[in-house]
């Protein structure tokens, strides 16, 4: 799904499309303020300071965002086993002619095209985006890819320096916590 996006990505994307799989719903709490809620949120004040108002708002955004993440919580976080012993004897029992148009096996379906047809469905028809506009989006993504790797640099960077000094005063506290050892045993 994420290469049909950076293939023809939409006109106003916000940020380079990426995902993280997590299963625990704590982790994915986390990271859904840190890289969604507040991001969006800081660049709510810098548009507001900056004079320009965004339709909708990025607070809107951010909610509405929220809101979906909360609606599809439920499928997107738990393992999914379907008994498909029926279609399997369905299948079975086409005649060839119903299954060439009738294709029961998902493990013939082109996921990889299949994913090109919605991303390009949700452009044309949900979005109401033209295809000439296309080479554009794509410069934008482009752009989008080095602010987004330039970010991750920046945060490692920060990241690192952070836990480079808070080593020293870390070490210090469990040495503290740790039983003084006397002089005379080894």
């Amino acid at each position: 799904m994420m290469r049909a996006l950076r293939r023809r990505p939409f006109d106003n994307t916000l940020w380079y499309p990426f995902g993280i799989l997590v299963e625990n719903r704590y982790i994915y709490k986390i990271l859904e303020t840190m890289l969604q809620t507040i991001p969006l949120h800081l660049l709510h004040v810098v548009t507001s300071i900056c004079g320009t108002k965004p339709r909708p708002s990025y607070s809107t955004l951010c909610s509405r965002l929220q809101a979906m993440n909360e609606a599809l919580k439920f499928f997107a976080l738990r393992e999914w086993d379907f008994e498909r012993e029926r279609v399997t004897r369905l299948r079975e029992r086409l005649a060839p002619e119903d299954a060439a148009v009738f294709n029961l096996d998902v493990k013939t379906i082109d996921w990889t095209s299949h994913c090109e047809d919605f991303v390009a469905g949700a452009r044309r028809y949900l979005l109401r985006e033209r295809d000439e506009d296309i080479d554009r989006a794509r410069r934008r993504m482009f752009k989008l890819k080095l602010l987004h790797y330039a970010t991750q640099l920046l945060l490692v960077y920060a990241a690192s320096r952070l836990a480079m000094r808070a080593t020293p005063a870390i070490l210090r506290a469990v040495a503290a916590l740790l039983p003084a050892r006397q002089a005379g045993n080894s």
